[in-house]
């Protein structure tokens, strides 16, 4: 998760610098500039963007897919706990009745 951060990072910088137009070789104490106001901001953006990938992956990884076959609905889990009751209900009636 946090490589695909650094990857989107080192292909925002190649992208910037190949977004420079060339007027700015006129210039360059701005075009320096530039370059540097982008690139801070980009480094900025890395803390912030790992620590959301983080969170994200963490959240995937706590997610219970409740679709899973595997994964008994409470709806079931109610409808056995139901007919268990029930049984036991009519067992202890039939008991009765044969005393």
């Amino acid at each position: 998760g946090l490589q695909c951060v650094d990857l989107v990072y080192e292909e925002l910088q190649r992208i910037a610098s190949q977004c420079e137009p060339s007027e700015l070789t006129r210039f360059p104490n701005l075009r320096d500039r530039l370059v540097e106001v982008v690139s801070g901001l980009l480094k900025r953006a890395v803390g912030p963007s790992q620590m959301m990938v983080t969170h994200l992956v963490k959240i995937e990884l706590a997610y219970i897919n409740t679709s899973h076959p595997d994964f008994i609905s409470a709806s079931q889990v109610m409808a056995r706990l139901t007919r268990k009751a029930e049984k036991e209900k009519e067992d202890a009636a039939n008991r009765m009745k044969q005393e």
